[in-house]
């Protein structure tokens, strides 16, 4: 029985391992995703930009901007920074965890808008589960 104890600490830390890279290939493949699901804008020369004015709370058509993403969608691409802030936080170990999301203040009012709601967060994170479970099984196989 004691030669059996003598492998439990090398287990653990072997599984501590292979949860720490399933959980950061994860994060890597949902922040992937969400980036590839915002899409770039179109020319600033061709294209209006509408915005909601709350003067005549009505949606006002401007020129010389990016187009807006349909509700519903991911948010469009106007400079870049909110697609390049998409990142990932890992908490390595068995009982860890990986955090997705944005810094920049207006992610969370493209994700949570209730008048004009564009999430993108949310759908890369639904898709990531299934990923997730591929990728912990074949860190497990690899044991």
């Amino acid at each position: 029985m004691d030669g059996f104890k003598s492998y439990i600490p090398d287990i653990i830390k072997r599984l501590d391992k292979a949860a720490s890279r399933a959980f950061t290939k994860t994060g890597m493949a949902i922040q992937g995703d969400i980036r590839k699901s915002m899409k770039s804008g179109g020319k600033a020369a061709k294209v209006v930009h509408r915005y909601y004015s709350i003067k005549t709370q009505k949606r006002v058509v401007g020129k010389g901007a990016r187009p807006v993403s349909a509700v519903g969608s991911p948010p469009n691409v106007q400079t870049g920074t909110l697609r390049r802030d998409v990142g990932y936080d890992v908490t390595p170990g068995l009982a860890g965890s990986v955090r997705v999301g944005v810094n920049v203040k207006y992610g969370a009012v493209h994700e949570l808008s209730r008048k004009f709601p564009r999430p993108f967060i949310k759908p890369g994170i639904v898709g990531g589960v299934k990923k997730a479970q591929e990728t912990f099984a074949e860190e497990l196989k690899r044991l």
